[in-house]
């Protein structure tokens, strides 16, 4: 009995040695960690005008801030995608430390370059120039199909119809409509 005990928690301590790791080289050499600041992100959501009929997905969500204040603000269905699954356990607790209850919020650990977000209404992101530059094609089609893109610092090179809002703390956050 006393084995299995110790094999659990030896498993359990491995795993998430493995996974702080593979944040670290993420965040390194993939995609370096930039969040949101935490005093615009309510900002962000009210620009965004989302109803409870919405559904928004963030690309590297990070702690969950964005998705955690939209679904707040207006109980709209929210999913979360980040490579990291340290992240990705952060926003988690976050989430169901706000809203416990709610089965709106989903946060999921994947590829955001392979994910389907044809059934999302929105998209926010705030991606690097690279990162953006490899999402453009996805993008480009969620915006033809009538879905709005929400970019914060970062413009999308070659999308050519979109919107600046100027916000509190001097960046832009682009819209794309």
């Amino acid at each position: 009995m006393q084995n299995g005990i110790t094999l659990a928690i030896t498993m359990t301590v491995i795993l998430v040695l493995i996974g702080i790791l593979l944040t670290i080289l993420i965040n390194v050499f993939i995609m370096p960690t930039s969040q949101t600041p935490r005093k615009i992100v309510k900002e962000i959501i009210d620009k965004m005008h989302l109803k409870k009929k919405d559904k928004l997905a963030d690309l590297g969500c990070g702690d969950g801030r964005i998705i955690t204040e939209a679904y707040k603000t207006s109980k709209c269905t929210c999913v979360g995608y980040d490579l990291s699954p340290i992240m990705v356990i952060l926003a988690k607790i976050g989430t169901k430390a706000t809203s416990p209850f709610t089965k709106n919020v989903t946060l999921d650990v994947q590829d955001i370059f392979k994910m389907d977000i044809s059934d999302c209404t929105k998209v926010y992101c705030y991606l690097n120039d690279g990162t953006l530059k490899l999402m453009k094609q996805k993008l480009s089609t969620f915006i033809k199909n009538g879905g709005e893109v929400y970019s914060y610092k970062y413009r999308i090179a070659g999308i050519k119809k979109y919107t600046e809002e100027k916000l509190s703390n001097g960046d832009v956050l682009y819209i794309y409509k």
